[in-house]
Formats: C-alpha cells, sequence, structure tokens
C-alpha cells in the first residue's frame, strides 16, 4: 500500500506539475493576445481619429468652395446688375441724343 499510495502521490504531482505548467502557459498567452488586443485598439482609434480628421477637413474644404462659390455668383449677379444699370443709362442717353438730334433737325429743316 505505501508503494502505491507514493506511485499515487508521484503521479497526482506529475498532474499537478502538467496542470501549473498548462495554466502558466494559457495565461502567458492570454497575456500575450491581450496585449495585442490592445494594439489593435489603439491603431484603431487612431484610424478612426485620422478618418474623421479628414472628414473634418474634407467638410471644411467643401465649406469653403461652396463659400468661394456663392461669393463669385454674387459677385457676378453684382457685375451683371451693374451692367444692366449702365445698358439702361445708354439707351435713355441714345434716346435723349436721337430726341436733340430730331430737334436740331426740325430747327435746320
Amino acid at each position: 500500500l505505501y508503494e502505491k499510495n507514493n506511485e499515487l502521490n508521484q503521479e497526482l504531482e506529475s498532474v499537478s506539475e502538467a496542470y501549473r505548467q498548462f495554466h502558466k502557459d494559457m495565461s502567458e498567452k492570454n497575456d500575450k493576445l491581450l496585449g495585442e488586443v490592445g494594439d489593435l485598439k489603439a491603431k484603431l482609434m487612431q484610424v478612426t481619429d485620422e478618418l474623421f480628421t479628414e472628414r473634418r477637413k474634407s467638410s471644411r474644404e467643401l465649406w469653403l468652395t461652396s463659400k468661394k462659390q456663392l461669393e463669385q455668383v454674387e459677385q457676378k449677379d453684382h457685375e451683371i446688375l451693374k451692367l444692366q444699370s449702365a445698358s439702361e443709362v445708354k439707351e435713355m442717353t441714345i434716346t435723349n441724343l436721337t430726341a436733340a438730334l430730331a430737334r436740331i433737325a426740325s430747327r435746320l429743316a
């Protein structure tokens, strides 16, 4: 019985040692995987930040482009109004000159 007890104790110690080693290995692998997950999370956050920064930058550039185009349209509208006003003045001047020439022609006749 004593011998059988020793054999079983040695076997138990061997199994216990194998379990401790397995537990240690799994713990190390778990720590390694947690580190990799942490690294991937950090990279994901960085890429997400870069994406949102680009998106904000693109939105701002689009807004600035739209604003610039709106200013150009407003400037063109202003130029058109000036040209229309100048055209009206020209037509009035031509009408007045035509009337003046008609009066002069009638006086000469």
